[in-house]
């Protein structure tokens, strides 16, 4: 069985890069195919232009998880101890070879009548450097460099065999979002049990992203319930789109960690990306059912009927659902609402000046009408 911790293994595709899922299922941003009421498959049904549908775009999700693999887990790299290890045992190498064979090679024999300086001294030791008669005080100075550069490597050397542990902050936190990426939740523990602050030292180092927006976008729950319960806060925090972790979730349509996120922060439900747009408009262009019930629980109808009419240039959360023909995520959200207060998603309209009727009219959509009519 593989080891979902071992670093060395190949990491498992995430549920948007898997190559065995056809490519409508790879795509989290990937429009549906707009619903046709007839019943001959060989008609096309006629369906507006959305070339200029931003999500149609290079999509962002695609972007903050190349990011999360490439950049942010090469954030804090310090020399690693194998690494420190060469480089010492080359310096000492090269110290003590140094002193063994000195620049200018050495005297082979006593001599009296040896060229350069020999003269002036009057008598040349065998075995001694050649240039400590030529240049004495520069010599000097380098063999006090040099026997202070080989001694240092010898202790750093001692330091490394005898196992004490190096760790800086920056090569602990690129451990805690390796575990993050590769969900792994043994090595999360051993972090927090190793460092009790360091899920709230997160926001003092430059990522965007913290591990509970890797670990939500990822799927893996476990690890966000450790994340939670260990620093509620991180619920709260937004990366450099404004997405909070509860945005990820319910986009994805992770139903368990919407609820869990709710449980810890029922008001993340109505942090703002930096579109404006709330959780709820994520998992309604997406047609997360359950995550859109969980998100309606979570406040009350009187907010609930406020998000559903406020509008933007794509319109409402009810016109994203008509035009992502996400049909059951719009009747979950209009029977949200009771009784008559319904009428007044009607007067709601897009940029274009189209209500939601007017667009499912023009998508054909029957399926629409049916809903508002019952």
């Amino acid at each position: 069985m593989r080891n979902k911790c071992d670093p060395s293994q190949p990491q498992s595709p995430s549920p948007h890069n898997d190559p065995s899922l056809p490519p409508s299922h790879n795509d989290p941003l990937q429009q549906p195919p707009p619903f046709s009421p007839s019943n001959n498959p060989s008609q096309p049904s006629p369906t507006p232009s959305i070339a200029n549908d931003p999500l149609h775009e290079h999509t962002r999700w695609d972007v903050f998880e190349n990011f999360c693999n490439t950049y942010i887990i090469n954030q804090g790299n310090w020399i690693t101890k194998k690494q420190l290890m060469v480089a010492a045992t080359v310096i000492a190498t090269m110290t003590f070879q140094s002193v063994i064979s000195p620049p200018g090679s050495v005297w082979q024999e006593d001599t009296t009548t040896g060229d350069v300086s020999c003269p002036r001294y009057g008598f040349c030791e065998a075995g001694t450097a050649v240039v400590s008669y030529v240049w004495s005080p520069d010599y000097l100075k380098f063999i006090y460099m040099n026997s202070v550069s080989f001694f240092a490597s010898l202790c750093v050397l001692l330091v490394l065999i005898s196992g004490l542990p190096l760790h800086n902050q920056d090569d602990t936190m690129r451990e805690l979002y390796n575990a993050s990426l590769n969900g792994c939740v043994s090595s999360l523990r051993i972090l927090i049990q190793r460092d009790p602050l360091i899920l709230s030292k997160v926001s003092l180092y430059p990522f965007s992203e913290t591990p509970l927006h890797i670990a939500s976008l990822l799927g893996n729950l476990e690890f966000c319930q450790i994340l939670l319960d260990t620093d509620p806060n991180l619920a709260a925090e937004v990366n450099s789109e404004g997405h909070c972790p509860l945005h990820l979730a319910s986009a994805k349509g992770y139903t368990e960690i919407v609820r869990a996120i709710l449980l810890t922060n029922p008001r993340t439900c109505f942090i703002r990306d930096k579109d404006d747009k709330h959780p709820l408009h994520f998992a309604a262009m997406r047609g997360r059912v359950e995550a859109i019930k969980e998100l309606i629980s979570a406040m009350p109808e009187t907010e609930t009927k406020w998000m559903m009419t406020e509008t933007d240039d794509q319109g409402s959360i009810l016109h994203l659902c008509v035009r992502y023909n996400h049909l059951e995520a719009l009747k979950i959200l209009v029977q949200s609402v009771r009784g008559d207060n319904r009428l007044q998603f009607l007067s709601v309209k897009d940029k274009g000046g189209n209500n939601i009727l007017h667009l499912a009219v023009r998508r054909t959509q029957i399926k629409v009408l049916v809903i508002f009519l019952k």
